[in-house]
């Protein structure tokens, strides 16, 4: 994959390998202190055996909106969406990708448009919380962009989870029209495997921490073949189901395959 990369949350338009200052000051930092040191050569990311489905299954790949342009690639979130990643930082990162055109603008007629970034709390009912925790709106930039929750907020709780979403904003007066992307992230000890953590695993290799076989796009080809698993054996579910769970495991299936597809395009996309 030679997808442009962004290390910040508005973005870094050099190449992941050229970059040297990470710890540059900017109004939205990029925190370097809550990414874990992965020494081992050869892990791969296997989520948890124990590892739980999300509540509601949204689309990792972006949902509704009007203003994409012909690109093959799609406004993707680069997390899990069979199950919920995890992560042992108080500030995790957050990332997707946001496609451009073939003509090197993006995707969306050459305009650079805000992204409405917002991070929900489930609570003790297990229920989502209606308001969000934080809410931010930044600039897009086509390729990979990552958001780190800010020192200004309050850290995140271990054994807690969360819900993140994204929405690219096409017309602020019709919020029909914005791209949607959203995934669920749990908060869980250091001390808990490292080949278990999707969102530290990621945050490494963005931040060039990583060994080759944790790459971003060695990651990414990995999750794509988690999704499309998971996808094809909802697929299978759903045909011997109840009536009542079949429609929504078709569903379920439909996005993840969706959201397999749009990593592996991702993967091929050319700078």
């Amino acid at each position: 994959m030679h997808a442009q990369r962004h290390l910040s949350q508005f973005a870094y338009s050099k190449p992941i390998w050229k970059i040297l200052l990470l710890g540059c000051v900017v109004t939205l930092t990029m925190s370097t202190l809550a990414a874990p040191a992965f020494a081992q050569p050869g892990r791969r990311y296997t989520p948890p055996s124990d590892r739980s489905t999300p509540s509601s299954t949204i689309a990792g790949g972006a949902r509704s909106g009007g203003c994409t342009g012909g690109e093959n690639t799609s406004f993707t979130a680069l997390a899990p969406l069979s199950h919920i990643g995890r992560t042992s930082a108080t500030r995790p990162t957050f990332s997707w990708y946001v496609p451009k055109s073939p003509a090197g603008e993006t995707a969306l007629q050459g305009t650079t448009r805000p992204i409405d970034f917002r991070l929900y709390v489930y609570g003790a009912d297990g229920k989502l919380q209606p308001r969000p925790i934080y809410q931010n709106e930044i600039p897009s930039q086509p390729g990979i962009m990552s958001f780190v929750l800010p020192s200004s907020q309050p850290e995140l709780t271990v054994g807690q989870r969360y819900y993140w979403r994204a929405a690219l904003i096409c017309d602020p007066n019709h919020g029909s029209e914005d791209l949607i992307v959203s995934a669920e992230m749990s908060i869980v000890e250091n001390t808990s495997p490292e080949s278990e953590r999707w969102y530290d695993l990621l945050q490494a290799a963005l931040n060039g921490n990583s060994f080759p076989s944790r790459s971003i796009d060695n990651l990414l080809t990995e999750l794509a073949e988690l999704e499309r698993t998971a996808g094809e054996a909802l697929a299978q579910s759903s045909g011997t189901a109840a009536e009542g769970n079949r429609l929504k495991l078709q569903q379920q299936s439909q996005e993840i395959l969706q959201h397999s597809e749009h990593l592996s395009q991702i993967i091929k996309a050319e700078p």
